[in-house]
């Protein structure tokens, strides 16, 4: 007589719980990596940009003997042809700060959160030795 198996193939309740839990573990570690490094990406742009406007700021003092006022601010460059609007815009979309000193003038990204003052903000000045 031939005894039949009661037993089915495939995957338990658990087994299942199990294996949908350390994929979502790992698809959140692969994420949080993906995230920080396009964070880096935006903001290794922004520096680049900041160092660019400052050659541009450079080039208006070659002509106008002085840079903008604070008050002016960046788009005197606009204004006089040195840059495009978006061109003194971060690669968040936010309008780059720039303040001019006693000697030199200071450029700053608010970062990806927008708001100046904080951890995240991108400064260039133009007064500090590199």
């Amino acid at each position: 007589m031939l005894l039949q198996k009661n037993q089915e193939s495939g995957f338990s309740l658990m087994e299942l719980l199990i294996s949908i839990s350390l994929i979502s573990v790992i698809f959140i570690i692969i994420t949080n990596g993906v995230i920080s490094s396009k964070n880096e990406g935006e903001r290794s742009l922004n520096k680049i940009a900041l160092s660019r406007l400052s050659g541009t700021l450079e080039n208006y003092k070659l002509r106008y003997r002085k840079y903008p006022t604070t008050e002016e601010g960046l788009q005197a460059l606009v204004k006089n042809r040195f840059v495009k609007k978006n061109e003194i815009k971060d690669s968040f979309d936010n309008e780059i700060s720039y303040e001019r000193k006693d000697i030199g003038f200071i450029l700053t990204s608010s970062g990806p959160d927008g708001l100046l003052g904080n951890e995240d903000d991108i400064v260039f000045d133009s007064g500090e030795d590199e």
